[in-house]
């Protein structure tokens, strides 16, 4: 693991960074106090409901990287996952189902408007 020499509010700034965001916005956004990220402020403590304000509106962050500064490599995350069952579907198949449905309909509406159509002349 890298160890990153920052505190955790300038950790907080660099996602607004990294997203592209003015901090005004970011904090803004948050409802948190630019003024608390800067100056003498930026060397305290980030209070844990403002942790989980941004966790919770940026959840692409990396929660250990934002509390301890250490980046997790990507060989060492997928030792560590564990893959879960789930009960989500397979969308895959149930994509191919509703062609396969949908291309039967298809046929259906085809022969029914053949018919329609035959049924039209002999009136």
């Amino acid at each position: 693991m890298d160890k990153i020499k920052t505190n955790i509010k300038e950790r907080v700034l660099q996602i607004a960074k990294d997203k592209g965001l003015s901090y005004e916005f970011f904090f803004s956004d948050l409802g948190l106090s630019y003024s608390n990220f800067k100056g003498k402020q930026r060397n305290t403590s980030l209070q844990s409901d403002s942790i989980d304000k941004i966790i919770s509106k940026y959840t692409d962050v990396d929660l250990h990287w934002l509390i301890t500064g250490e980046k997790k490599y990507a060989i060492h995350e997928a030792s560590n996952k564990v893959n879960e069952p789930t009960n989500e579907p397979d969308y895959k198949a149930k994509y191919h189902q509703c062609t396969e449905n949908y291309m039967k309909l298809n046929q259906e509406v085809i022969a029914l408007r053949s018919e329609n159509k035959h049924l039209n002349k002999e009136e």
